[in-house]
Order: structure tokens, then C-alpha cells, then sequence
């Protein structure tokens, strides 16, 4: 059951209501929608929180007056007040279980959703009690029937305008398949030979209190955590192959690091030399050249992502964690060793791995320009 093209009003401005504007990731949605130039109105739907959404937002944010703040049962009995274009949840993934269906039946599946969370980005629902620790009551619902997956910018523009529901992908998830489809699309890397070691900074785990990620168990540590278990591997499994129509079954390691935020994939694997007929020489040369052709191929006038290879005089940037960290950005560097790759990829995880790819699927829904709204975020030392 899908919904038409969205129409704009002449206006070309649009109203939405964010469900967790208060943890880490809806605080950077609030405050990319505020400075969005087609953003009119942002509801924010809480239930009992009593923080003032100014506590976390910047004090010179001139626009506050864009925000109207609901309960969540004063939204359901106020909501015929108000025209909702769009609606964002940056909720947990068994508050998003329970919500969506909720909102679709509130809304008679008039309106689209951009979840956060990971509970409908698995097409399997078996996966999520093994994954997610949950089990997935809500997959046999007909608006499931009409869902995407957007991995901008690799997601099909066509269904993120039809479709009722999109799944944002999450944060490892994006960082590892931004740097892994081109080259797994283009035959550069052995499948079967993939592994990743990612990292990432203590706010992935998001806005709740837990003896794991206070100051003094993380401070001058890099640890591994969830080993063999993280919930986005069938998820990187899943998209590459889509993506990519290659499967891949990697080793994954994912860390903690000592810092607030920011996450930096590795992926290693062997040059595809049955790829490469005999005539034609593996070496960094023309593997770097193949690499480069995939990325303008995949990404076309993508504008958000920086690469290159590691041998140039801009890799530091590109590997360096300030430097998107704050920004809507993806930075991937790559180097070729004989019969090996190394493939770095770099984001904030809170803004490309959360926020700002809501921000990028929101105006590939409306037509928008992708980058609308996202090139003044720059990281910074």
C-alpha cells in the first residue's frame, strides 16, 4: 500500500513533529529542521520529560518560534488543528514498534514516516530477536508492504516518494556501506575475504544512563563490545547485497571509543584478481583509477561525501574524525598494497549516521535539492 508523490504548497515550506526529540540523535534533527530554509512548524511530541527543548539547543538559534510542543496525547486529540507533511522518530527501536502502527492508524496511513531506529530495516522479522533482543509483532502489517531503506544516496529516489514508510539506516551501517558498495559493485574486493573493524564514539549508544559508558570505564580505553552481536551486521549484510548484488559475510568487530562522538569504519579485504584479466597489471595505479570511477559512478554529483586515495596530500583530513564530526558529511580514503585494500570511512554518528540522512531522505522526498539545508555543517577541530 503505497502513497502518491507528495505535492507542495506554493509556500514550499512544510510542517513535521519529531517522536525523541530529547535524546541525542532527535536533539541534531531538531536543530538541522530548524535551520532547514523549508521547514514551517516542528512539533515536538514528548511524553513526560519536563526539559525545555532551549537547554540543548544553541543560544543564538533564531528560530525557536518554528517549534510547538505537544504531550503525545494532546498531539492524538489536537492533531485535526494542525497539517503534518512529514513525521520523524528518533525513538528506540520497541518505542518505533509500537508507534508506528499507531500513527499510520491515527493518520489512515495518509502521511509518511522516517523512523530512526532499526526495527523495520531488517526484511526478515526472525532476525530481531536474535539481533535486536525483541520480537517483531508488527511485521505483517499492510503499510509494511510499502517501505524503503534510505541510504542516500544509494536508495531509489522513486520509492523514497511513494513509500509510507522509510527505515533509516543506522550509524555503523551507513559509514560501512557508504565506503563498501562501490567497490563491491565494481568487483575491486574479494567478498570472501572482507573484514571491518569499526569504531565509534559513546554517544551511538545513545542518551541513557549506563555503568558501560561513564567517564571513568571509558576514558583511555578503545573496547571492543558486542562482539559477534552488533545489531547492524545482518543489516551491512542485507543493504550490501541490494546494493550491491553481491554477498558478503564479514568478519565485524565493532569498539568504544573515549570520545563523545564521531565513528571511523576500516575494511580490509584481498584485490579481486579473478576480476582482472591478464592483461591488465593490479597495482595502485589502476586499481586507485577503478576506485575513483566507482565512487563518481555511484555517487554522481553527491556532494556530502570526500574521497580519495591515502597516498595524497589530503588523506589526513579525510581520516580525520574533527573533520566531519558536527558536519553532514562522509569522508573515505582508500590504499592498495600489492593483493590487499584498505578502505577507510569517517562520519559523525549522530548527524550522517542519524540526523542529517533523515534530513537527506526528507528532501529526496519532497524533490528538494539533497544537500538542502546541510552544506553550512561543517566539522571543526
Amino acid at each position: 500500500m503505497g502513497l502518491s508523490k507528495i505535492m507542495i504548497s506554493n509556500s514550499n515550506k512544510i510542517q513535521c513533529a519529531i517522536f525523541g526529540a530529547y535524546g541525542y540523535s532527535g536533539q541534531e534533527l531538531l536543530r538541522s529542521l530548524l535551520l532547514h530554509p523549508n521547514i514551517d512548524k516542528v512539533f515536538i511530541v514528548q511524553n513526560q520529560r519536563t526539559e525545555s527543548v532551549q537547554s540543548f539547543l544553541p543560544e543564538n538559534n533564531l528560530n525557536l518560534e518554528k517549534i510547538i510542543s505537544l504531550c503525545h496525547e494532546d498531539f492524538k486529540t489536537r492533531i485535526n488543528q494542525f497539517t503534518l507533511d512529514l513525521l520523524f522518530l528518533a525513538t528506540p527501536a520497541e518505542v518505533s514498534l509500537e508507534l508506528v502502527p499507531e500513527l499510520f492508524n491515527l493518520f489512515q496511513n495518509k502521511i509518511k514516516i522516517i523512523d530512526l531506529s532499526g526495527v523495520f530495516r531488517l526484511h526478515n522479522p526472525e532476525l530481531y530477536p536474535q539481533w535486536y533482543k525483541l520480537n517483531h509483532t508488527k511485521n505483517s502489517l499492510p503499510f509494511l508492504n510499502s517501505k524503503t531503506y534510505g541510504l542516500i544516496p544509494f536508495a531509489n529516489v522513486n520509492e523514497l516518494q511513494t513509500s509510507a514508510l522509510i527505515s533509516n539506516p543506522g550509524c555503523y551501517a551507513t559509514a560501512i556501506l557508504l565506503a563498501l558498495i562501490p567497490i563491491l559493485k565494481n568487483k575491486i574486493i574479494d567478498p570472501t575475504t572482507i573484514v571491518i573493524d569499526a569504531k565509534s564514539g559513546t554517544s551511538g549508544a545513545g542518551r541513557k544512563a549506563a555503568e558501560n559508558l561513564l567517564f571513568n570505564e571509558v576514558d583511555h580505553e578503545c573496547l571492543p563490545y558486542k562482539i559477534a552481536s552488533h545489531q547492524h551486521f545482518p543489516e551491512i549484510c542485507e543493504y550490501a547485497n541490494k546494493f550491491s548484488n553481491c554477498e558478503i559475510d564479514p568478519i565485524f568487530s565493532t569498539s568504544l571509543l573515549p570520545t563523545r562522538r564521531g565513528i571511523i569504519a576500516g575494511i580490509y579485504g584481498k584485490i579481486n584478481s579473478e576480476h582482472f584479466t591478464n592483461n591488465q597489471i593490479v597495482n595502485n595505479q589502476n586499481i586507485e583509477m577503478l576506485i575513483k570511477e566507482a565512487y563518481i559512478s555511484g555517487f554522481k554529483d553527491y556532494k556530502l561525501v570526500k574521497f580519495g586515495p591515502a597516498s595524497d596530500h589530503q588523506s589526513t583530513v579525510r581520516l580525520s574524525l574533527k573533520k566531519v564530526v558536527g558536519s553532514a558529511r562522509t569522508h573515505i580514503t582508500y590504499k592498495v598494497d600489492k593483493t590487499k585494500i584498505y578502505i577507510y570511512s569517517t562520519i559523525d554518528n549522530l548527524m550522517k549516521g542519524a540526523a542529517t540522512q533523515a534530513i537527506e531522505n526528507m528532501n529526496q522526498i519532497f524533490g528538494w535539492d539533497i544537500e538542502l539545508g546541510l552544506m553550512q555543517r561543517e566539522g571543526v577541530l
